[in-house]
């Protein structure tokens, strides 16, 4: 009669001779997608490679700053909304599992500024205006789904007649 079974790993036949199996080291890689127009959140998924080609099994914890996440091997997790427009790092850790060791793994990716993203150009027309008085530019920006809000007041003052022989 022909055996059916698969054959035993190195692993499994080592505990069925009673031979000590050392843990295997993991390598942990992070890809992050880019942010679709418009959109206020991405995904990024980790895979956890074994040093010795079989499966591995656990859990990977994500972090992009206070936030993490746990999730199962495939993993792959929605990064939270509102997270500062530029370059972000997503770490994924993985916590290991049985005899496979813990490994961890980082991607860069780019949070665009957003729709309600704001930028302000002052320029003083007629010049003479900023040489003989002080002018002063306000900015209010209202709330901009969850971003946080900057006001900002900057007061420029005409030269002196020091200055202006320098």
């Amino acid at each position: 009669m022909a055996a059916t079974g698969s054959p035993p790993t190195l692993r499994e036949w080592n505990d069925i001779r009673g031979i000590p199996n050392s843990d295997v080291t993991t390598t942990t890689k992070v890809a992050v997608e880019p942010y679709a127009s418009g959109a206020q959140t991405t995904t990024a998924t980790a895979t956890v490679e074994a040093a010795d080609g079989f499966e591995t099994g656990g859990q990977v914890r994500f972090s992009v700053g206070p936030w993490s996440e746990l999730a199962h091997l495939a993993a792959t997790v929605t990064l939270p909304e509102g997270l500062p427009a530029g370059t972000g790092t997503v770490k994924a850790e993985y916590l290991g599992f049985d005899h496979l060791k813990a490994s961890e793994g980082t991607a860069s990716f780019e949070v665009p500024s957003g729709p309600n993203a704001v930028k302000v150009k002052a320029k003083a027309a007629p010049a003479s205006v900023v040489r003989r008085d002080t002018f002063t530019l306000n900015v209010t920006v209202g709330p901009a789904r969850g971003q946080k809000q900057h006001a900002t007041s900057r007061q420029l003052h005409p030269k002196t007649a020091a200055d202006q022989h320098e």
